[in-house]
């Protein structure tokens, strides 16, 4: 039976899932939704000896079988969950970051942006989840 999640809950699902495996990884989870007031949403900070992480997250839900021939959602057919990712969510996302810095001042080997693509099932079950870097032009 399909279960119809409302966008809210794709996406808890779908960060919930990206900090299981950030913590898998030995990641430590600092801040989730670190909301920046006319700039912008961090949904993951996360660090791990020196290196801090900033990660978008994007959910997509699957079609099911009868419903689509293709494997993922009708998203994909405009670029998929990364292709969201536009330039003005990335300058919004560094423009958050710097606002997380400055009120941070923890001294960082390395600092990494992420975009995180998250595959839900009908029924709110993680089928897939990918990881790539954020590119700033």
């Amino acid at each position: 039976m399909s279960v119809k999640l409302t966008s809210a809950e794709s996406g808890s699902i779908a960060e919930n899932a990206v900090c299981a495996l950030l913590q898998e990884k030995q990641y430590n989870i600092l801040r989730r939704n670190y909301l920046v007031p006319r700039v912008g949403e961090l949904d993951i900070i996360a660090a791990k000896q020196g290196r801090l992480l900033f990660v978008e997250v994007k959910g997509r839900r699957q079609a099911s079988r009868g419903r689509r021939h293709n494997k993922h959602s009708s998203s994909d057919n405009y670029g998929g969950p990364f292709a969201a990712l536009t330039a003005k969510k990335r300058l919004r996302l560094r423009r958050a970051a710097e606002h997380y810095l400055q009120r941070q001042p923890e001294m960082h080997d390395e600092i990494v942006f992420l975009a995180a693509a998250v595959w839900l099932n009908d029924q709110g079950s993680v089928q897939k989840i990918r990881l790539e870097p954020v590119e700033f032009a």
